[in-house]
């Protein structure tokens, strides 16, 4: 953990830093979060950033205003929907503001039983500027070349392995 301050001539400016989005450096992730109360560094936890979410393949029963109940059954945390205010959906899919927790695999698809019918439909994830992650395990925080469990075998060799694609 890197920690450092980000102090500016105009508060503004720091606010657009941090709810400004996701902050890469050479395609790494960097977690910029408010300190709260006294600022303790060790107390303060960056394992949470928020990403923008494509949701493709979503019936078309779920572009509407209510499909804030389907997704907060589905993301622990919604920031945004985009397109919710005015009610209307950009292009075939659903983009959502979520929280993600990066120590965790991301989620490639959603098992969704819309009518409650026991018929389930798989809706595909597609992240948003995604930095660099595992691609055989979906972790943010290292790549497929360094991977503990890939370093023995090139990575033409364990393509058929990986459940994120290459």
């Amino acid at each position: 953990m890197m920690a450092t301050s980000l102090v500016g001539k105009n508060a503004g400016d720091k606010e657009k830093i941090i709810v400004g989005g996701l902050w890469s450096f050479d395609d790494s992730l960097i977690v910029i979060k408010e300190p709260e109360g006294k600022g303790d560094m060790h107390r303060m936890c960056f394992d949470r950033t928020e990403f923008w979410v494509q949701i493709h393949n979503a019936p078309l029963m779920c572009m509407t205003r209510d499909i804030w109940r389907f997704l907060r059954s589905n993301f622990s945390d919604v920031v945004d929907v985009d397109g919710s205010d005015s009610g209307s959906f950009p292009s075939n899919f659903l983009r959502v503001w979520v929280v993600i927790e990066i120590e965790k695999p991301l989620r490639r698809c959603l098992r969704v039983d819309v009518l409650g019918d026991g018929v389930e439909l798989i809706v595909l994830l597609k992240y948003e500027r995604l930095p660099s992650f595992c691609f055989r395990y979906g972790l943010i925080g290292h790549t497929i070349r360094e991977c503990p469990d890939c370093l023995n075998g090139s990575v033409a060799k364990i393509r058929e392995e990986l459940f994120y694609g290459l």
